[in-house]
Parts: C-alpha cells; sequence; structure tokens
C-alpha cells in the first residue's frame, strides 16, 4: 500500500475567506449562505444564491428593472435614499437626491420673483421648508402677509434686520430709523411716537417732550424766586448787623 495520501486542495469561501471542506458553485460555504439569506430591500422578496455576486442589497430581478428605463439626468437607487421633497423611497434620483415627479413639480411654473428651493432651505419668516423662496429667502404666503397690512410709516422686514430700540428682536416692520412699532413709542407715555430728533435728551414725543419742559420751567422759575428772596434777606440782616 502506498505511503502517500490524496492531497485535497481546499478552497476559501469568498465571504468568509476561510478554508471549507464544502462550498457551492458561487464559492460560498453553507454557513455564509444562511447569514446572506436576507430579503430584498426593493421588491421584499428572499434573494437566491445567484444574487450574491451583485453586491448590493437587491435581486437581480430588480436591478434589471432599475436599468431598464432610466430618466434623462437621473440615476437608478442602488442605496435606497429618500427624496428630499417629498421623503419617499423612489427609484431613481437626480444628483440633488430629488426624484422625477417632484422635479416636474417644481419645474411647473414658479411666482413671479420665486426660485425653486432646490438646496432645500426653510423660510426664514416661517422656518418651514418651501418650494419657491425669493432672494430674501422668503416663501410667497410670507410675502403676501407681509405686504397686505402695512403700518404707517413702516416697510416690510424683507431682510429680517434686528430692531435698533430696546426689544433687540428681528421684526416684520421697521420705520425709517430700524425700530418697530413698540420701540417707537414714547417712553413715557407709550401711546405717541417718539420725536427722534429730541431723542438725545429724553426718548419721549414731542407733547410729553413740551409737558416736562413747562414743569421744569417752572421748578427752575420758583428756585430763581427763592434764591432772590434769600439774597433780599440776607442784604436786610447784613444791614442791620452793621
Amino acid at each position: 500500500m502506498s505511503a502517500y495520501k490524496p492531497k485535497f486542495k481546499f478552497k476559501a469561501c469568498r465571504i468568509c475567506k476561510r478554508k471549507r471542506k464544502y462550498l457551492n458553485k458561487f464559492d460560498i460555504c453553507k454557513s455564509c449562505e444562511n447569514c446572506m439569506s436576507e430579503n430584498c430591500m426593493r421588491c421584499d422578496q428572499k434573494r437566491k444564491p445567484v444574487d450574491y455576486l451583485n453586491e448590493l442589497p437587491i435581486c437581480n430581478s430588480c436591478c434589471e428593472q432599475l436599468e431598464q428605463i432610466i430618466p434623462d439626468g437621473f440615476e437608478p437607487n442602488f442605496k435606497f435614499e429618500e427624496c428630499k421633497r417629498c421623503k419617499v423611497q423612489q427609484d431613481y434620483l437626480n444628483e440633488i437626491l430629488l426624484c422625477n415627479s417632484c422635479c416636474k413639480k417644481l419645474e411647473r411654473r414658479a411666482p413671479n420673483g420665486y426660485q425653486p428651493n432646490l438646496k432645500f432651505e426653510q423660510c426664514r419668516r416661517c422656518n418651514i421648508q418651501q418650494d419657491y423662496l425669493n432672494e430674501f429667502l422668503i416663501c410667497n404666503s410670507c410675502c403676501q402677509q407681509l405686504t397686505q397690512m402695512i403700518p404707517a410709516g413702516f416697510r416690510p422686514n424683507f431682510k429680517f434686520e434686528k430692531c435698533k430700540g430696546r426689544c433687540n428682536q428681528p421684526k416684520d416692520y421697521l420705520n425709517e430709523f430700524k425700530e418697530c412699532n413698540l420701540c417707537e413709542r414714547c417712553k413715557r407715555c407709550y401711546f405717541r411716537r417718539k420725536n427722534y430728533y429730541l431723542s438725545w435728551i429724553y426718548n419721549s414725543c414731542s407733547h410729553c417732550f413740551f409737558e416736562l419742559f413747562i414743569k421744569i420751567s417752572f421748578i427752575c422759575f420758583i428756585i430763581v424766586i427763592l434764591i432772590f428772596y434769600y439774597v433780599q434777606i440776607l442784604k436786610i440782616i447784613m444791614i442791620d448787623y452793621f
């Protein structure tokens, strides 16, 4: 009897890279085949061993369907990402992750002065992601609300600048001095508009400033009279003394 034994070549599994006694025709061991028996992410059916040659978690039939009819400018969604607009997993997405139906809706007719919100930014006023924004990143509905009822002497704050008054907050309307409706009121009566030309003296309206000026003038007049009488009394006392 020969002292030599038959030499067997044990191939390594294509998945786990370990040498196994038994491999299938795709060079996959039984344990790896059981672990990889997951469902296709598109049709939710169990994948066959032949599908493991594809690195994507989808079956071959779904791959063939995705590659049949591809719209212009779109690519098959092999990563199964959601559309950024409708938040639905679609078969085809473009370079900015938009599906075909959402692109058609955005390209129909944009309002005058507005552009499609392809960056998916939020409106600076309502903080909601809208389809169309203007140059100030404001949606159409917010612009209509701002231009409906404008207080007298105010302008819509499309740039959302902060009020330069006491509140220091972005407001819908600002006057020519960049102050809101509440901050422009008189600090004394809180009813009339303050006089900005007298604001370096006191933040009050002309009426309150005039009343304050009369009171201060009257007090000064009384003080002057008292000083005058005090000086006269001192003169009389000094004359009597000497």
